[in-house]
């Protein structure tokens, strides 16, 4: 009986030890290399989605839903995108603007030209976002290439598990406000020079498979440090919505 436990027990030793194998991952020697890689992966993908979460402490931009007669404080907490290469980007997002109720927006963008329309209304030809191309997101000196290119003081942290059980390698570095603005659809107006920036990187598909940007000492006596966080996900994944023969976004049946 003691042989047979004995059996079992390096049995499973030998099990757990595979299986650990399995998942350890050898530290990042060079996280700049690395983000750069994960840059190149990111643009080479045909379709991808997006998804935006802002936490913490609100962040309020102005945006114009009545064709630029007036402008008003948004706040958008959550977002989620589809890009489709080389330049087109359909999203669907909630805008709070204080006391109203929040509104289901979407907005489709091919380049510089952008429509959005209110729940259950029609396409209007207006940039609510002015100045965002979406293809800006992959050109080599915009989008994820300039946010995450352009990090200080970058460096390695270690593995981290996330919420859906993805392990990741995880790498920190601070930015200027202003290389992250076109990541968020140009809404935003960021001009600290200590913007946190973590990215976790799948080692499996090479993608930052979240990243979290944090602004320093904005927190509340209520609320966190102003975040967003923005997943990668949907890779290749079929367009909802392109340009269609009028030149107006046309969902894909």
């Amino acid at each position: 009986m003691l042989r047979v436990s004995s059996f079992f027990m390096a049995l499973c030793l030998f099990l757990g030890a595979c299986t650990g194998g399995q998942t350890t991952l050898q530290p990042i020697e060079d996280p700049v290399a690395a983000l750069a890689q994960a840059v190149e992966t990111v643009r080479e993908q045909t379709t991808f989605r997006l998804l935006i979460e802002q936490i913490g402490v609100a962040y309020a931009f102005q945006v114009s839903l009545d064709s630029g007669l007036t402008a008003v404080s948004a706040i958008m907490r959550r977002g989620e995108a589809q890009f489709m290469a080389p330049e087109e980007l359909y999203a669907t997002v909630k805008l709070e603007i204080p006391p109203l109720p929040a509104i289901n927006t979407e907005i489709f963008a091919k380049g510089p030209i952008q429509w959005f329309r209110l729940a259950g209304g029609n396409w209007i030809n207006f940039p609510i976002a002015e100045g965002f191309d979406p293809g800006e997101l992959v050109r080599p000196d915009g989008g994820f290439a300039q946010a995450l290119g352009q990090l200080r003081d970058v460096q390695y942290i270690g593995t981290e598990t996330l919420i859906d059980g993805t392990i990741t390698q995880h790498i920190r570095g601070f930015a200027n406000g202003d290389t992250i603005n076109d990541l968020m659809f140009n809404l935003l107006r960021l001009t600290q020079n200590n913007v946190q920036v973590d990215v976790f990187l799948n080692p499996e598909t090479n993608l930052p498979a979240r990243i979290l940007i944090t602004l320093p000492d904005t927190a509340s006596e209520s609320e966190g440090d102003t975040q967003w966080n923005l997943e990668i996900y949907d890779l290749g994944a079929p367009a909802e919505y392109r340009t269609g023969e009028d030149g107006n976004p046309q969902e894909v049946k």
